[in-house]
């Protein structure tokens, strides 16, 4: 009866070391690591955009970007909240429309957020010239006529009306004849009692067959040439 016993004992024991022989020997089930989206942008057919890339969209247009990420797992915001007015985006599941409503006063951007990734594009509106001449707001509307002009060979005084010219006036000077002026170049404006703040500084010249513009991010003035 021993003899039963011992021989059970040992078969019981060679069987569990059996076992637990080919537990040890089962390779683990690896578990492949997921790959997180990878947000990018696309506009059209085309190939995807570039982070801090730029769109330039006129005011009154718009252009649709897709995002390539799930449906509604993302946001877009305008950036600053200041431009909010002027630039506005609306998403349509993987499409996102960006319109320009009116020219922003400031830099803008659209941020494009999905998870932690954050993708950032300029928006670029291009300034129409005018074709009056005047003072005009950053939304192209025109806040002040200019009828009276008086020219040096390096600067303008300009005014609505010459009985304003004492009152309300707008001082240019160049650091070159004004008629040697070309694209990008800066001159200098001051102004008296017409938003004296942002109507100073540094203004970006544009020239034209018969005008100049020049502007500042709040500002363009448009005088014909003589």
């Amino acid at each position: 009866m021993k003899a039963i016993k011992r021989t059970f004992l040992m078969a019981s024991l060679s069987l569990t070391l059996l076992v637990s022989s080919c537990k040890k020997d089962e390779d683990p089930v690896a578990t492949a690591p997921v790959e997180e989206t990878k947000l990018t942008l696309t506009q059209g057919q085309g190939a995807p955009l570039s982070e801090h890339s730029a769109l330039t969209i006129g005011v009154g247009s718009s252009t649709s970007l897709t995002v390539n990420v799930p449906e509604n797992e993302y946001t877009a915001t305008v950036s600053p909240s200041s431009s909010a007015q002027a630039v506005t985006v609306t998403k349509q599941g993987n499409q996102l429309l960006i319109k320009v409503l009116q020219q922003p006063t400031e830099p803008t951007s659209v941020v494009i957020t999905y998870k932690k990734q954050t993708f950032t594009l300029g928006i670029a509106v291009p300034q129409v010239a005018p074709l009056v001449q005047g003072l005009y707001n950053a939304q192209g509307e025109r806040v002040s006529e200019i009828k009276y002009v008086a020219r040096k060979a390096n600067g303008l005084w300009l005014a609505q009306n010459v009985q304003k010219l004492s009152t309300d006036y707008l001082k240019v000077t160049a650091n070159e004849p004004l008629a040697t002026l070309t694209d990008g170049k800066k001159v200098q404006v001051t102004a008296k009692g017409i938003d004296p703040t942002k109507l100073q500084g540094d203004f970006t010249v544009k020239v034209f067959p018969n005008r100049y513009q020049l502007s500042n991010t709040h500002y363009t003035i448009v005088v014909n040439k003589p």
